[in-house]
């Protein structure tokens, strides 16, 4: 087995690199500095990698599949002598490396953003005071026209709305040593108009869309 084709972390790679170079998990642990029972627990987690994408020889796991995969099922096909003659294997993506990777694109993607400019820190804060910023039913993504829904609403409006609306949060409160931003929900409503959502959450006899 090669451990390292089932790493999911720095510290997993690392104890896998060595362990295909062939080196103990004693000499593993020396290496890296690390208590041996470290290692063991890197291992049973590696092959617990190993076993969800289908390799698994203790019980006749042979058919990796491929990254960004996971097995959803197998069916070993054994003769009357007990070795396996055939195997079904049933894949599907795994969706936690799909969330994973639309996570990493949506950081990386965020870098080239513009900036909003930090609110300078109080001088000499109260630590014994707390300040609390509350967002809710923020919307963002959903789409507003005036004409037909009262205001208009879009990201770039909403992007203004927020930054400038905590950062006047901020200024007006006091020399608080703790600040905490409570986001109580439906913060995204990406997709919608403001007409489509109205038509969620409005009574049925409610003709006009509502913001």
């Amino acid at each position: 087995m090669q451990y390292s084709q089932f790493a999911e972390s720095d510290a997993q790679l690392a104890v896998a690199s060595l362990l295909d170079d062939g080196l103990s998990k004693t000499q593993v642990a020396k290496n890296l500095g690390i208590a041996e029972r470290n290692v063991y627990r890197a291992i049973e987690r590696m092959k617990g990698n190993a076993a969800k994408r289908g390799y698994s020889p203790e019980h006749d796991m042979i058919h990796v599949v491929p990254e960004g995969y996971k097995v959803k099922g197998v069916s070993t096909y054994y003769n009357e002598e007990g070795k396996p003659t055939g195997q079904w294997v049933k894949s599907a993506t795994d969706e936690q490396q799909r969330v994973q990777a639309l996570l990493d694109a949506v950081e990386k993607a965020a870098t080239a953003l513009p900036k909003f400019k930090p609110t300078k820190p109080p001088v000499n804060p109260d630590e014994n005071l707390a300040s609390l910023l509350t967002i809710t039913d923020f919307h963002l993504g959903m789409k507003a026209w005036r004409v037909s829904d009262g205001d208009d609403w879009d990201v770039k409006i909403a992007r203004d709305v927020f930054l400038n609306a905590v950062n006047d949060m901020i200024s007006a409160s006091p020399k608080s040593g703790t600040g905490i931003l409570n986001q109580l929900g439906d913060f995204f409503a990406l997709g919608w108009t403001c007409s489509g959502y109205a038509h969620l959450r409005a009574p049925p006899d409610r003709g006009r869309p509502l913001l």
